[in-house]
């Protein structure tokens, strides 16, 4: 399994009450009005046409008591404008032969000072989704896709938009990445290995990416690599956690690679990190060894640089082990 550290879902959730998200709202048939039924062109016409999604059920797993006022019934919208959007899924009749069916739970907050509020001036915008669609298998079997992802906007202050907005833009956008995610999956789960190697190379929608990382990895296809350390700087976050990922699957050390792991320690964000110390490790050799030895003592996170010293010792005793005519 490809390890993208702690679930960004679970850190979000952080901010309700604890066990006030579990036994949410029972999901409900969810459609956007007027949604198109028409078929979608791919954005690469070299995979599998976009899933076709008879049934979207929506639930929303915010506590009732700090759903700021509006926002549950808007953000039904925004995810299932998000899921038949013209890159994710086409709208089917329901019961079609055929077609996935989905269920999406939300949830969805604004923080103040490490608390939840329904309203404020200033501060963060948080939304969290959990997704899962399942399609028709061979025989009698259902493929099941999932996907769990978080936002984090900030409002207010010198930013001066205010919270309805960016909590809006928070859902959208995370409901977005999950539809697009599930899309990748749906595509890619039982692509060939030249087919997963083709998405690498050519391919521009993200979901696709991301589970062609994910598979480039978990299959060991080398060839992926040079598309892989290409991938780490990807606009798009998650594309950048799972081809780290798979890097670190592959273990090529070449030191162009090792560069590109290094290069996602730049900026702020720890989860990238995580992966890019994870897959040096993995890698081992003189190179990687090096950088590690340098984020186990420099970088400005106490628990990282633990990580570091801990993966730096994996990547010491592989050398060590190489030297010995060890494996």
């Amino acid at each position: 399994m490809l390890r993208l550290g702690p679930s960004a879902v679970s850190l979000v959730l952080l901010m309700f009450a604890p066990g006030a998200c579990r036994g949410g709202d029972t999901p409900a048939s969810s459609a956007p009005p007027g949604a198109d039924t028409g078929s979608v062109t791919p954005p690469s016409g070299r995979h599998a046409p976009a899933p076709r999604l008879s049934d979207l059920r929506f639930g929303d797993m915010t506590p009732p008591d700090v759903r700021p006022a509006g926002v549950p019934e808007r953000g039904a919208e925004l995810v299932s404008a998000a899921f038949f959007a013209d890159d994710a899924f086409t709208r089917a009749p329901d019961g079609e032969v055929g077609a996935c069916t989905g269920e999406v739970v939300l949830g969805y907050g604004l923080v103040r000072n490490g608390r939840p509020v329904i309203d404020a001036d200033a501060g963060e915008a948080r939304a969290v989704v959990n997704a899962e669609v399942r399609c028709p298998g061979e025989g009698k079997d259902e493929d099941t896709y999932r996907i769990e992802l978080a936002e984090v906007q900030p409002f207010g202050g010198v930013d001066a938009a205010p919270w309805r907005e960016r909590l809006e833009a928070a859902i959208a956008t995370v409901a977005r990445r999950a539809a697009r995610a599930l899309n990748g999956q749906i595509r890619m789960r039982h692509a060939t290995d030249a087919e997963v190697l083709d998405a690498l190379a050519h391919d521009e929608h993200a979901g696709i990416l991301i589970e062609a990382a994910s598979e480039a990895g978990e299959r060991g296809l080398k060839a992926a690599v040079d598309d892989l350390a290409r991938l780490t700087a990807d606009d798009e976050p998650l594309v950048t956690l799972r081809a780290g990922a798979a890097l670190g699957l592959l273990g090529d050390g070449r030191e162009e690679v090792v560069r590109a792991l290094v290069k996602m320690t730049d900026g702020p964000n720890e989860e990238r990190h995580l992966v890019a110390i994870h897959a040096l490790g993995d890698i081992g050799g003189e190179v990687a060894l090096r950088y590690l030895d340098n984020l186990a003592t420099g970088h400005p996170n106490v628990a990282l640089r633990e990580i570091a010293r801990e993966a730096a010792k994996q990547a010491r005793a592989k050398l060590a082990g190489g030297r010995d005519g060890g494996p």
